[in-house]
């Protein structure tokens, strides 16, 4: 599922759910970056995703301030980028060591910023044009339990400015296959859990 989320001014909020209509093996260009190294895995899917939000959004990122969650080796950062973002690039312990070695140039030119975020307790209060996410909420759902993706998203509402906007990526399913190999070759696949439509949607209503 791929989403985009409208902040208005004077605090008042309108979401709305676009279809997914791509070509089957979507182009995304990043400063030469392919899209392996943008969406990392199930390149397919995500960079669906990717050209969605660009056709949706892409205009919010240019001068942008964009926090991405969730970042781990931070390959969305570097399309964010190449859109013309400045970017905090966040992760629970702070991104990799792989992203900090990607980044580097991005860091000493002052367009990216690596920060230790916990997605259930975000401290920034109106900062971001946008706030970026891809494949998060089943984590934090295994991990910090039921109420992890209602307080994940209200910390995400509280940093966004008014008028910016969320985008975001989520599992709704699994393959069979899929499914065993997250939890055989995923250190913290088994604690995954696949959120369905109206679970996110519910969590959604801060918005």
């Amino acid at each position: 599922m791929s989403y985009r989320v409208d902040r208005r001014a004077g605090h008042e909020w309108q979401g709305k759910a676009f279809p997914r209509r791509f070509a089957s093996r979507p182009r995304l260009a990043a400063q030469g970056r392919s899209a392996s190294d943008i969406v990392e895995w199930d390149v397919v899917t995500w960079a669906k995703a990717v050209s969605f939000w660009k056709r949706h959004a892409g205009q919010h990122l240019a001068g942008g301030r964009v926090l991405e969650i969730g970042a781990r080796d931070g390959g969305l950062t570097h399309w964010l980028v190449s859109e013309g973002a400045q970017v905090v690039c966040s992760d629970v312990q702070g991104p990799t060591d792989v992203a900090r070695q990607r980044h580097a140039e991005y860091i000493r030119s002052g367009l990216v910023e690596h920060v230790a975020v916990d997605a259930t307790d975000i401290s920034f209060e109106g900062e971001f044009d946008v706030v970026v996410f891809k494949s998060v909420l089943g984590s934090i759902a295994g991990f910090a339990g039921e109420q992890g993706p209602d307080r994940a998203l209200s910390g995400m509402y509280r940093a966004l400015k008014p008028g910016g906007l969320l985008l975001f990526a989520e599992n709704l399913e699994s393959s069979p296959v899929h499914l065993w190999l997250r939890r055989r070759m995923v250190a913290w696949g088994t604690n995954w859990q696949y959120l369905p439509l109206e679970r996110i949607l519910e969590a959604l209503g801060v918005f």
